[in-house]
């Protein structure tokens, strides 16, 4: 049973269901509510060598990202890949005019 997020789309002439993902509101300010961000060790290239080229030069095999697995993508930091907003964690603490009157 699915539980998701998403819409229900399915083609006539396929068995493949897909489940379009619903935008968060508010999305995440890092990924944009993607989820994924490009990773930075291969800067979303997915390959580590010769990742200020475009294409790698005649003879050359791709030496595939570790960290992605080259799919150039990573998991967003700030939502840790939800895509949703997620608040800044740690403590707040009160200003010296939020405090009340009297108490040094």
């Amino acid at each position: 049973m699915y539980h998701g997020l998403g819409q229900s789309t399915s083609n006539p002439a396929s068995n493949v269901r897909k489940e379009r993902r619903k935008q968060p509101d508010p999305p995440c300010v890092v990924c944009k509510g993607n989820g994924r961000v490009e990773c930075y060790h291969c800067h979303g290239r997915g390959r580590t060598n010769f990742v200020d080229l475009e294409m790698l030069p005649r003879g050359e095999w791709p030496k595939w990202c570790k960290s992605c697995g080259g799919s150039g993508l990573g998991y967003c930091s700030r939502c840790l890949g939800t895509g949703e907003y997620r608040y800044i964690m740690g403590f707040h603490f009160m200003r010296r005019d939020d405090e009340p009157e009297g108490r040094y």
